[in-house]
C-alpha cells in the first residue's frame, strides 16, 4: 500500500489522493546454497560416459527452511583411465519443517558445475549381441564397444563375421578368441597375448602388439601390414596360401592342398617354417629371415637378405632355389629327390654334415658382394643324374664327398687371386668328369670314391646318413696350383697299411676278398687276380694325391 505524507510546506497532504490501481513489480533473488562433500564413483568400463553421484551436505537456507537436492552428471570421456565428471544438481521440496510447508524449493539455486575424480576401469570382456555380420565400429553391435585401451578381451561367437574398420581406430586388447571371421580392413588392431581364428582376411589396415596370431583354416591378406611380436601361425585348408607384409618373432606358413606365395615382405628374426601340397614362391626382395624350414611338393624359391640357417629343406617333386644377400649355412638336409638345387650366397656359403642331394644339377655359388665369398663343404653333394658345380669368389674346403652322374666342376678365386682350395681326409670327388680351378688354373682333385654314395630319404628330423668311411685322420692340406703332387712320398706305405689295418679291425672286406669268395679256388683264376692287382696298381700310380701329408689313391 502507499500513504500520502506532507513535503517541505506541510498539511498538505489532505488535499491529495492516488488513484486506486496502482501497482509495481520487482524481482526477489533466489537464495544460492552451497554444497560439500559430494562424490562420484568409480565404474568399469561400460561404452557411455554416465557418472554416478552422491549429494554431500548443503547449507545456505533462510532461516528454518530446508529443501532436498540429487545430482547426475557425465565424465569428460566414456574411456578407461582416471575421469572427471562435471555434478548438475537438481533441487526438490522437502517435507514439512519448522512449521513451514513445503514448495520451498524455488527459492534456492545450487551451482552445477561442482568437478569431481574418479577412475573408469578396464572391462574383463566384450560381447557381440549383434547379428551374423556388422562393424567392430558400431556401438550396437556390442554389450559395450571394445574400441581403445577400454576392454581386455573379446570373443567372436561361431557363424559371425565382424569387420574390424577404419572407424574402430586404434584398439588394444589383451587377446582376441574368434570362432568366426574376422576381417580387418582398416584402424589398428593391437594385441598383448593372442589372436586366434579360424578365417582372417585383411585388405588393410595394421595389426600389431606383443601377441601372437593363429589362424587355422582360411587367411587372405591383400593389404595391411602384420606386425606382431609373437609367432604367427597360418593354415590354409583348401587352396593357395598369399601372404602379405608379416613381421613377427616367427612366421608358420602351411598350404594344406595349394600353394604358398607373397604380396608384401617376410620379416622375422627367428624360423620361417613353410609347408606346401603345391610350391613355395617366396622372392620379395624385402625378406629378412634368420632361418628356414621347408617342405614343398612343387619348387622351393626364397629371395632373401642377411645371415641364413637353412634347417631343412625338401621339394619332393620340383627345384630348391635359394638367393641370399648375405651368408647361408645349412643345419639340415637339402633334397631335390626329382629336381636341382640352386643356392646363391653374396657372402660364405656353408654346408654342413646333412649335406645335401638332387636329381638334376646342384649350383653353389658364392659371391664377395657382402664379405668373403668363401664355400666350405662339410657334407655330401650328390647329382644323382646331373653335375655339381659350385664357384666361389675366394676359398674352396672340402671336407666331404662330391658325387655326380655326369661332372663336378668347382672354381675358387674367382674374385682374383689369392684364393685357396683346401681338402680334408674325407674329401672325394666321383663323376665322368672332374675338374677343380683355383684362380683359372687346375688343380689336382680329391681321389675318387670307393663305393656310390649312399643317400637317405630327406627330412627335417635326422640328417643324411653318413655314406662312407673315414680313411685318414691326418690335417687339412692346402692345394695350389704349383703344389699339385706327383710323387708318392716316402711314407706314404705305411698310411696306407694303416687304412687297410683300420678297415680290417671293422670286419670290412676288400674287393678282392669278396670276389675270392664267390669263384673257385683254381690256378688260372688266381693268376688272373694278380694280373687284375697289377693293373690296379698302376692306376693308382697314375692318379695319386697329396692328402693329410700322405700320397692317397682311391682303392
Amino acid at each position: 500500500s502507499v500513504a500520502l505524507q506532507d513535503g517541505a510546506n506541510g498539511g498538505l497532504a489532505s488535499n491529495y489522493q492516488l488513484a486506486s490501481g496502482q501497482t509495481a513489480t520487482a524481482d526477489i533473488a533466489r537464495a544460492t546454497l552451497s554444497v560439500s562433500g559430494s562424490t562420484v564413483a568409480d565404474k568399469t568400463y561400460d561404452g557411455t560416459s554416465t557418472a554416478v553421484i552422491t549429494t554431500g551436505t548443503l547449507s545456505g537456507f533462510i532461516g528454518a527452511e530446508k529443501v532436498s537436492a540429487s545430482a547426475s552428471g557425465n565424465f569428460d570421456s566414456k574411456n578407461a583411465g582416471p575421469r572427471t565428471a562435471t555434478a548438475t544438481y537438481s533441487l526438490g521440496d522437502d517435507s514439512v519443517s519448522g512449521g513451514l510447508s513445503g514448495g520451498l524449493a524455488g527459492n534456492y539455486t545450487l551451482s552445477d558445475n561442482s568437478l569431481l575424480s574418479a577412475t573408469i576401469s578396464q572391462r574383463a570382456a566384450s560381447t557381440w549381441i549383434a547379428g551374423t555380420t556388422g562393424a567392430w565400429s558400431n556401438p550396437a553391435n556390442w554389450d559395450a564397444i571394445p574400441d581403445r585401451a577400454n576392454v581386455l578381451d573379446v570373443a567372436i561367437p561361431a557363424g559371425v563375421t565382424v569387420q574390424f574398420d577404419s572407424d574402430a581406430g586404434a584398439t588394444q586388447l589383451r587377446s582376441l578368441t574368434s570362432a568366426g571371421a574376422l576381417n580387418l580392413t582398416g584402424g589398428s588392431l593391437a594385441v598383448a597375448n593372442s589372436l586366434s581364428t579360424p578365417t582372417y582376411s585383411q585388405t588393410g589396415g595394421t595389426l600389431s602388439g606383443t601377441g601372437a596370431l593363429t589362424v587355422s583354416t582360411s587367411f587372405s591378406q591383400s593389404g595391411g601390414i602384420i606386425d606382431l611380436g609373437g609367432a604367427v601361425d597360418i593354415t590354409q585348408v583348401t587352396g593357395n596360401l598369399s601372404v602379405g607384409a608379416i613381421s613377427a618373432a616367427s612366421i608358420r606358413l602351411a598350404a594344406q592342398n595349394g600353394a604358398i606365395s607373397q604380396t608384401g615382405a617376410l620379416v622375422t628374426a627367428g624360423l620361417l617354417a613353410t609347408q606346401a601340397a603345391g610350391s613355395t614362391v617366396l622372392t620379395d626382395a624385402g625378406n629378412r629371415v634368420n632361418a628356414l624350414s621347408a617342405n614343398s611338393t612343387g619348387d622351393l624359391m626364397l629371395t632373401n637378405t642377411g645371415l641364413l640357417d637353412v634347417q631343412g629343406l625338401l621339394s619332393s617333386l620340383g627345384n630348391i632355389v635359394i638367393n641370399n644377400t648375405g651368408g647361408i649355412s645349412t643345419s639340415g638336409a637339402i633334397a631335390a629327390p626329382s629336381g636341382a638345387i640352386a643356392l646363391t650366397a653374396n657372402s660364405p656359403l656353408t654346408v654342413g654334415t646333412a649335406g645335401l642331394q638332387a636329381l638334376g644339377d646342384v649350383n653353389l655359388t658364392a659371391t664377395d658382394l657382402t664379405s668373403a665369398g668363401n664355400i666350405t663343404l662339410n657334407g655330401n653333394i650328390v647329382s644323382t643324374s646331373g653335375s655339381v658345380i659350385m664357384a666361389a669368389a675366394n676359398n674352396l674346403v672340402q671336407n666331404s664327398a662330391i658325387s655326380a652322374a655326369l661332372v663336378v666342376t668347382l672354381s675358387a678365386g674367382l674374385a682374383g687371386s689369392g684364393g685357396v682350395v683346401s681338402f680334408g681326409p674325407d674329401a672325394t670327388s666321383d663323376a665322368k668328369s672332374v675338374s677343380y680351378l683355383l684362380n683359372g688354373l687346375a688343380v689336382t682333385a680329391p681321389p675318387q670314391l670307393t663305393k656310390p654314395v649312399e643317400v637317405a630319404p630327406a627330412n627335417f628330423v635326422t640328417a643324411f646318413l653318413e655314406v662312407f668311411e673315414k680313411a685318414l685322420s691326418e690335417p687339412v692340406v692346402v692345394v695350389a696350383p704349383a703344389a699339385a703332387a706327383k710323387t708318392r712320398t716316402a711314407d706314404a706305405e705305411p698310411a696306407v697299411k694303416a687304412a687297410a689295418t683300420e678297415a680290417d679291425a671293422k670286419g670290412e672286406k676288400t674287393d678282392a676278398e669278396a670276389k675270392g669268395e664267390k669263384t673257385t679256388e683254381t690256378t688260372q683264376e688266381k693268376a688272373k687276380e694278380k694280373d687284375k692287382e697289377k693293373e690296379k696298381e698302376q692306376e693308382k700310380e697314375k692318379t695319386e694325391v697329396v692328402i693329410g701329408g700322405n700320397a692317397c689313391t682311391p682303392a
